[in-house]
């Protein structure tokens, strides 16, 4: 039987921000394996540009520099 690991049970919610300024927020999940806890989400969160284009999300033009868990 399968054991699905606490930190696999959480949805985080994470903040994009650049040099202090909220980009918007977004979720992802944890993921542990042997080798540790990993954080797992859309391309487009951490890169803050669309995949489609590669221009950036935000109006301001500017890619996160920070991703804060909440």
């Amino acid at each position: 039987m399968y054991r699905i690991e606490e930190e696999t049970a959480c949805i985080a919610q994470i903040e994009m921000e650049c040099s202090n300024t909220s980009l918007g927020s977004a979720t992802g999940f944890f993921y542990r394996n042997d080798l540790g806890v990993y954080l797992v989400t859309n391309w487009h969160v951490v890169s803050g540009r669309r995949p489609d284009t590669g221009q950036c999300i935000h109006s301001s033009g500017w890619p996160p520099d920070t991703l804060a868990i909440k």
